[in-house]
């Protein structure tokens, strides 16, 4: 009775019905995920949004000048031996001059950097809450 099948199609059979069995379980446990994975697809993806006109500020450029800038600050908190709010006053007055960075991925490298210059050369601790005034000054 069996030996009219050969294994090639009894192989084929068991893949095809697997392959459905695991179809309806998807479908029957999985249907809203898949409905959002077709939904997903089918959207079209907005497109970027193109500069206004404005002046686009070159961030890499300004964030140099302001290192530039700092490190003479904290040249001279060296010499004159300032205290803690002198040297704040000095960088505040400093990082006024460059607005365009606040709020900036380059405001947390720059916040390093006085942290680490303000601890090394004017031997001033200063915390976070201080780092996020000297910008609000």
């Amino acid at each position: 009775m069996f030996r009219s099948i050969s294994w090639g199609q009894f192989f084929t059979t068991i893949i095809i019905l697997v392959l459905i069995y695991y179809l309806i379980i998807a479908g029957v446990y999985f249907r809203h995920d898949l409905v959002l994975l077709v939904q997903r697809k089918t959207t079209v993806p907005p497109e970027p949004l193109q500069p206004s006109g404005e002046k686009t500020v070159d961030h890499f450029t300004a964030s140099s000048e302001l290192k530039i800038a700092l490190q003479q600050a904290f040249e001279q908190c060296a010499e004159r031996r300032w205290i803690k709010e002198e040297l704040l006053t000095a960088i505040s007055k400093v990082l006024k001059q460059y607005p365009e960075l606040k709020g900036t991925a380059f405001q947390s490298a720059i916040n390093n950097y006085i942290s680490l210059e303000a601890g090394t050369q004017c031997q001033v601790e200063l915390n976070e809450h201080e780092l996020q005034q000297i910008w609000l000054a």
